[in-house]
């Protein structure tokens, strides 16, 4: 099993994008639960997938509705080194990759990029700025300056419906909440974190957003006013990463090997999902509700019974 497949939700189904074993210049992408085929697409991937430390392009990221697939590839001709964005449709009958976006290396360092939850906006993570990108025109809709810091990197995070950016700057022990629409920042958070911070997601209607510290609890701050909403310690405590159930009655934390699903309201544990073979690094739930979790090859549980449906097929 490839160790290093990016798995996602995708819709209702969960998928990993895995190397061509065949042919080497195709990537695969695979529903995890019934090990058929989606999409095979016209772009060599090996080398991100396979030894990610080595390569400064970027794992293929899936828009959640499972439509688009981004990836990046580096080239250099003429003393010009360029990173382009590609991006091809996996629902179309042969996807083929197009240019979303060229950044010139020497110029620019892309770090990464994720989807909205509603699949409409992109935030990419530059070594300069945190933009925000309109998926159907291609266009920035916001951007927010880096404050550097040393050789300390931040990171970006967007809500579900693609309206505000939650901003952590290098080393910093809060973050900022941008207005996409207005390009304005919001009140800032109360009560932030002493140490670093890690901003970890957003409710799904937006309204919450949810961050953690490696020696805290997960905390929640409600988006418009900033203030603190509550804590969750236990399993919740020094969360790696958090995902909220698409009805967002429920929220997954992840912590070392291990993932538990609590109840928002009452911070109780409902089920506990064991059985990873290293540090969870990702969860995340398809629109049927499905919890996905990484750590290594990618695991596809249902969250309410604690069965394991699927994990990323052997190529």
């Amino acid at each position: 099993v490839q160790w290093d497949a990016a798995i996602a939700p995708a819709g209702k189904r969960v998928v990993a994008v895995v190397p061509d074993r065949e042919a080497p210049d195709l990537t695969r992408v695979l529903d995890v639960v019934t090990g058929e085929a989606v999409a095979r697409v016209p772009a060599p991937l090996r080398h991100v997938l396979t030894r990610p430390g080595v390569s400064s392009d970027r794992d293929p990221e899936l828009s959640p509705d499972g439509k688009w697939m981004l990836w990046t590839r580096t080239t250099s001709a003429n003393n010009r080194t360029v990173k382009t964005v590609y991006a091809a449709d996996l629902t179309a009958k042969e996807p083929k990759p197009e240019v979303f976006a060229e950044v010139p290396a020497a110029d620019r360092t892309l770090f990464g990029f994720a989807f909205s939850g509603d699949g409409k906006s992109l935030v990419m993570d530059f070594l300069d700025a945190y933009e925000v990108w309109d998926v159907g025109t291609r266009a920035v809709k916001l951007k927010v300056p880096v404050v550097p810091n040393g050789n300390w990197a931040g990171h970006a995070v967007i809500s579900p419906d693609g309206k505000t950016l939650a901003v952590v700057q290098p080393a910093a022990a809060t973050f900022q909440l941008w207005d996409v629409a207005a390009k304005k920042e919001l009140p800032a958070v109360a009560e932030p974190f002493k140490g670093g911070v890690t901003v970890r997601c957003f409710s799904p209607d937006g309204g919450q957003v949810v961050a953690s510290n490696p020696s805290g609890p997960l905390r929640v701050w409600d988006v418009a006013t900033g203030k603190k909403v509550r804590d969750y310690n236990g399993p919740a405590y020094g969360a790696w990463a958090a995902a909220f159930t698409p009805d967002g009655k429920r929220l997954a934390a992840a912590q070392f090997d291990d993932v538990a699903v609590i109840d928002r309201d009452t911070g109780e544990p409902i089920h506990d999902f064991g059985g990873h073979t290293g540090g969870v690094r990702f969860v995340g739930f398809a629109a049927n509700d499905r919890l996905v979790s990484a750590s290594g090859p990618g695991l596809v549980w249902e969250p309410r019974t604690g069965k394991k449906l699927g994990a990323v097929p052997a190529h």
